[in-house]
């Protein structure tokens, strides 16, 4: 199992992607989570985030999950395919392992 991070932008070459392409963008990459990655989604912002691509500040949305290692290239491709078909430079995808830090337990005192 593999930790991937997703991260697209709203912005193209002449201005930004109308809201229901927008829409449809964000819907496909869960999708493509879903169906090709058979991933678990732990976190998606993809509601309102900011981000910036070549020095120009735009809507993102970014997701974090975890897929099966055997998946990870289904799920590569089809991400370069919706790059195309939303008419995107790229798309930002970080794999790697997660490891959960665990605060340190106070030790309590008794109430006196």
């Amino acid at each position: 199992m593999v930790t991937v991070t997703i991260s697209v932008g709203r912005g193209i070459w002449c201005g930004e992607l109308c809201e229901a392409d927008w829409d449809c963008f964000r819907s496909d990459v869960t999708r493509a989570l879903d169906v090709y990655g058979h991933a678990k989604v732990h976190v998606s912002s993809a509601l309102q985030a900011a981000g910036v691509w070549n020095n120009v500040r735009e809507t993102s949305a970014t997701w974090v999950a975890d897929v099966p290692d055997d998946n990870i290239g289904r799920l590569q491709d089809e991400l370069v395919r919706l790059a195309g078909v939303y008419d995107q430079d790229a798309i930002a995808f970080t794999e790697g392992t997660t490891t959960l830090l665990e605060r340190v337990k106070p030790i309590l005192r008794s109430a006196r």
